[in-house]
């Protein structure tokens, strides 16, 4: 066989687009853990999908890792949503009790920083000095003059303020009313949920408990693929300390993804039929599952692994993607995707910032520190960065994008990289900055934070040993030299 043509022919399919139709009756459906758990998490529009589950009830198969996974935390997502609705409805409250957000010492303050701001090139300058303390008394008489029609501007618009923040409030919290009622969520939307999902599950197909040589097998045959890099799962290494029981039989976290897959295409292969498609419902953006953290583009080895084992054409959708080929009003999903996809929160240099992705996440901290810097600096520690000019392909660059530094030189910043690998750089990229500066990054997310803080001390541990390493060469070098001179 031509593989390289069967690739290409094989691959050429990969661009077409799935309707409704075809995804109900033509396809084989997976869906993972956090699509199965999503109506759990939305109150909007939960019902809503629980009806469009039941449209695809017929072409369902859930791999038994799911079945386990979902037991494991369906009770952690309720728990998690109602503090969250709890969480929102004391946001409100603040909201609806903040009074008089402005202030004459912060104006006051502003107009000094203002004036601060006209002399601070000049006062290092000695023939300058001298009239700093009169500027200094400026200020004071200008702070004096201002006062009271600072303070009456003051006041006037903090009660325009707070009118509108309170009409604000009511109308917001009149809106989402359901959005922040714990009681009811846990009492009655929850319950309603998790017996809508069992109804639902004793209709599709389920796959079997594991044995225990299926599993000593997945775990050979995982390690082999995590080895080669083979999408997907080789990314969770988050997980690697973490273990799932099955059968009684503890298994790496890590492996969950892959056994999801390899579950599924052996349900296929066994069980012959006419459908064109497997469709893979996952949130999941993840380099070793999709292209560029798209959730709807799957990894040619995973389409390509699926097409030559089954002869099915893999299609992954998100849970929105999905909602809205099943025609779910798009505003609707919209707002959903807006309140519950996750997003990167983060501050850097004092800027806030959100991101949709790691990728862009990425691409900002580097356009943001070499748009200050020397890109050229950077190039010899950090394997992601090359200049353009001297460009040379790696696996890194099989994703990349074209940023600038301070000098408008070009550099190509290679994004193929696991979240892990990323956060390494991106640490590296800090810390050659400038020495201990890593913490200028912090994340809202105390997960993300805790990543980022291990991340850090293991590159800053990393980087004194190898200094000390480097010294104490030096210093034989030196002694071996005195010795040999005396």
């Amino acid at each position: 066989m031509n593989y390289i043509k069967y690739c290409k022919d094989v691959l050429a399919q990969k661009k077409e687009s799935i309707s409704k139709k075809d995804l109900i009756e033509e396809s084989v459906i997976i869906i993972d853990t956090n699509c199965l758990l999503y109506p759990l998490k939305d109150m909007k529009l939960g019902g809503k999908l629980i009806k469009n589950f039941n449209k695809i009830k017929d072409s369902c198969y859930i791999p038994f890792i799911t079945q386990q996974e979902y037991i494991n935390n369906e009770q952690i997502t309720i728990t998690q949503t109602a503090s969250n609705i709890d969480k929102c409805e004391k946001t409100i409250n603040n909201l609806k009790n903040t009074k008089n957000i402005l202030s004459s010492s912060l104006i006051e303050k502003r107009i000094c920083e203002q004036i601060r701001e006209k002399i601070k090139n000049q006062d290092k300058e000695d023939g300058f000095k001298t009239f700093i303390g009169t500027i200094e008394s400026f200020e004071e008489d200008l702070k004096n003059l201002l006062k009271e029609d600072i303070e009456k501007e003051v006041n006037t618009l903090n009660d325009k303020i707070n009118k509108k923040l309170s009409e604000k409030s009511a109308e917001f919290e009149k809106q989402n009313k359901a959005d922040f009622d714990k009681k009811f969520y846990i009492e009655k939307y929850s319950k309603k949920i998790v017996e809508a999902l069992s109804r639902w599950l004793d209709d599709v197909q389920l796959g079997e408990m594991y044995t225990e040589e299926q599993i000593k097998k997945y775990e050979s045959i995982i390690s082999s693929r995590y080895q080669a890099r083979v999408s997907p799962g080789f990314e969770d290494d988050g997980k690697k300390d973490k273990y799932i029981i099955m059968n009684s039989i503890p298994i790496n976290r890590s492996y969950s993804d892959a056994i999801f897959w390899l579950d599924a295409l052996e349900h296929i292969e066994k069980n012959i039929n006419n459908k064109k498609y497997l469709v893979v419902l996952s949130n999941e953006k993840k380099g070793d599952w999709v292209v560029n953290e798209d959730a709807k583009d799957i990894n040619e080895d995973m389409f390509i692994e699926c097409h030559r084992r089954t002869r099915l054409i893999a299609k992954k959708l998100d849970v929105w993607s999905f909602m809205e080929l099943m025609g779910v009003p798009q505003d609707s999903v919209e707002k959903s995707k807006q309140r519950y996809s996750e997003s990167i929160d983060y501050t850097l240099y004092g800027q806030l910032y959100s991101q949709k992705s790691q990728r862009q996440m990425m691409i900002d901290i580097f356009s943001r520190v070499l748009e200050e810097t020397s890109g050229e600096k950077y190039v010899s520690s950090l394997p992601c960065l090359q200049q353009e000019d001297e460009f040379r392909h790696n696996t890194i660059f099989d994703s990349k994008v074209v940023i600038s530094d301070k000098k408008n030189k070009k550099f190509v910043l290679g994004l193929q990289l696991n979240r892990k690998d990323k956060l390494q750089y991106i640490c590296k990229l800090l810390e050659t900055r400038v020495i201990d500066s890593s913490d200028q990054l912090q994340f809202f997310d105390e997960e993300n934070q805790n990543e980022w803080e291990d991340i850090c001390k293991q590159v800053r541990e990393k980087r004194d040993k190898l200094q000390k390493s480097s010294w104490l060469k030096d210093e034989m070098i030196r002694l071996t030299s005195n010795d040999f001179t005396r």
